[in-house]
């Protein structure tokens, strides 16, 4: 086989290569494997959206980007953990069980002002 065949062979295979590997980092969906913190959370059900991750036991407020906008978790952590309707760990709360995954916050809900409520969109603190 001549050089620029070699060549060209060895170009195509790095394209292919690096097409395979473009294409399997741009997941449709995340999935629990991408939270390496203790806790993770996103912005949409199912693990979607944007994701933040905290390796702190215990936040007093998330933070005005995540304020009342976690739609899906992950507790990464050997720890239970208890999410917060409002800051520094107070109102009502959920727990999650160590390594327990919430693909939905609208699929819980708390009582308050006499009615129950979603937690979707509802954490503003959590603590371990």
């Amino acid at each position: 086989m001549s050089t620029t065949k070699k060549i060209l062979s060895a170009s195509v295979a790095a394209l292919i290569a690096a097409a395979g590997t473009i294409s399997a980092a741009v997941p449709a969906q995340a999935s629990t494997t991408s939270c390496v913190s203790n806790m993770c959370s996103w912005k949409d059900a199912n693990l979607g959206g944007d994701r933040g991750a905290w390796d702190a036991a215990n936040v007093g407020y998330v933070g005005n980007y995540w304020n009342d906008s976690i739609s899906s978790a992950n507790n990464r952590n050997w720890r239970y953990l208890y999410f917060h309707v409002d800051a520094n760990y107070s109102g009502p709360w959920l727990r999650l069980d160590p390594g327990e995954v919430v693909l939905n916050f609208n699929d819980y809900s708390y009582y308050r002002y006499g009615g129950y409520l979603s937690w979707n969109d509802a954490v503003s603190s959590y603590r371990s």
